[in-house]
């Protein structure tokens, strides 16, 4: 009875340790790829594998040495002799053949401090760190987090409010990849990052504070075209379609509406989300012409055609994208009605970003695609000034979030704050500086303000228009903001986020 009671704690501390050891591996990674773990971005990269064809990016980094891991813990803890037989002596066999269970034991253990020590060394985060995030997962599956009115009592639902629109205006914005404030800071990386970019004498807009759920591109676009943040739950759910984001109050108003991305549209279903709501011109790198081929970044996957990439590791040069929006701009100007554009650039995606071939290469490192991103974009900004059209349209271009672990995080963990850089030219841009407490989503009723739209409430979704004097949520919840956000709200289990089912 014994040796039945030993085997069956043996299969149970095996799948425990199997487990630890897989956790560990997923932890370690997402967290070297997002620098602070967020259970709810991890959840939303996973289900996004669902949503694209498996292209040899997610299988070789991913899919590939999580399945080996696997195959590898299990190997070893089931016939751990195979492995040691060429290593011991007969007598050392034989003796560990006599004692299997204590073997098993052994090398489960190794498992799971294997996955542990995974954990410890990819991580930034601390113990405490680690432990919070157990914690939360937990209770995110076992124990969901109450009911908090935070997010019931503060949503202007954009269907209830009366837009009018006298004088259209037009929009451009450029979502940075990662661009923030830090990278101008000289007594961090020596130099100015931004030196180009800041000498074009736009309005800052300062006091940006980071909300869990928003940290992250896709979460931080949905923010501020739509007033929500892009929380998540277990099991995964997608958007409703049925939210209502600023391009849908533009286009009942008659605006073009342009979205156009260097890298893929098929990651986390990008393109179904634009054309959702009502971007009429959507084009990621799949949909770029031929001649575009050899603008792929140097640091690209191969791919044989440049019309059927299906490899989200793909990334079309900043250079080259630039090049291509300017176009789409003038085409969208000459157009009567008015218009918004929207780009979302690569080139200083982490790890090390991805340098253009004109650009020269200083540092090694991510600042020397900080320093290119900043002379095309510095270059856009001063094309925009010569245009016609840039009396009656303001640009704006805003870091979509604060960049993630990268090769220069020892730089840029030396900052005290680390904010988003927000900088805007043209018709609505401020006379002075905004500097208030603010959060992506206030970016929302911000645009449509700039867009020419006025309504009495001057919010939208959780946001509130940063022109107006109003409190936004961060000046009104502060520090608890983050927290209270991460809590149920009925609100967004009916309205927000589609049920399960309804898949």
């Amino acid at each position: 009875m014994s040796d039945v009671i030993i085997k069956i704690f043996l299969k149970i501390y095996c799948v425990v340790c199997c487990a630890i050891f897989i956790v560990g591996y997923f932890y370690g990674c997402a967290s070297s790829l997002y620098g602070n773990f967020s259970v709810h971005q991890f959840i939303f990269h996973l289900a996004a594998v669902n949503t694209l064809s498996l292209s040899k990016t997610v299988i070789a980094t991913i899919l590939v040495p999580f399945f080996l891991s696997i195959g590898l813990v299990l190997f070893a803890v089931k016939q751990p002799l195979r492995w040691l037989k060429h290593y011991l002596s007969a007598a050392k066999i034989q003796y560990w053949t006599q004692h299997k269970a204590l073997l098993s034991f052994i090398t489960s253990t190794m498992a799971a401090l294997f996955g542990m020590a995974i954990i410890w060394f990819m991580s930034a985060d601390s113990l405490s760190q680690i432990i919070k995030q157990a914690q939360y997962t937990y209770n995110l599956i076992y124990n969901p987090a109450p009911y908090d009115t935070v997010i019931d009592d503060n949503f202007a639902e954009p269907k209830n409010l009366q837009f009018e629109l006298s004088t259209p205006r037009n929009l451009i914005v450029v979502f940075a990849e990662s661009l923030e404030r830090t990278f101008t800071d000289d007594k961090i990386f020596g130099q100015n990052l931004l030196p180009n970019l800041w000498q074009q004498n736009g309005s800052s807009v300062r006091g940006y504070a980071k909300l869990s759920e928003t940290e992250w591109t896709f979460a931080s676009i949905a923010a501020k075209l739509c007033g929500i943040t892009y929380k998540q739950y277990f099991p995964p759910r997608t958007l409703s379609d049925n939210i209502t984001c600023i391009s849908d109050i533009m286009a009942q108003h008659g605006y073009n509406i342009s979205y156009l991305q260097g890298s893929s549209l098929q990651f986390v279903d990008t393109r179904r989300f634009f054309a959702a709501h009502h971007f009429t011109d959507i084009e990621g790198i799949e949909d770029l012409p031929r001649e575009s081929a050899d603008k792929l970044s140097s640091y690209k996957l191969e791919s044989d055609k440049l019309f059927s990439i299906k490899f989200i590791g793909d990334i079309l040069d900043d250079a080259e994208l630039l090049r291509i929006f300017r176009r789409k701009i003038e085409h969208l100007a000459q157009q009567p009605a008015p218009f918004m554009a929207v780009v979302t650039t690569m080139n200083t995606h982490p790890y090390h970003g991805y340098i253009s071939r004109d650009c020269p290469k200083k540092y090694g490192d991510m600042r020397d695609a900080v320093l290119c991103s900043d002379s095309q974009l510095s270059a856009f900004v001063e094309w925009f000034k010569t245009q016609d059209f840039a009396a009656n349209t303001t640009l704006i271009i805003m870091g979509d979030h604060p960049m993630m672990f990268n090769d220069v995080q020892k730089y840029l963990d030396k900052a005290k704050e680390r904010k988003t850089l927000n900088l805007i030219w043209g018709y609505a841009a401020p006379k002075a500086d905004i500097n208030k407490p603010f959060n992506q989503f206030d970016w929302a009723p911000t645009l449509l303000e700039m867009a020419g739209f006025k309504w009495n409430e001057r919010k939208f979704g959780l946001g509130t228009s940063l022109l107006s004097t109003q409190k936004t949520l961060q000046e009104t919840y502060k520090n608890t903001l983050d927290e209270r956000l991460l809590n149920n709200s009925k609100l967004y289990e009916t309205s927000v986020f589609k049920q399960p089912t309804a898949e």
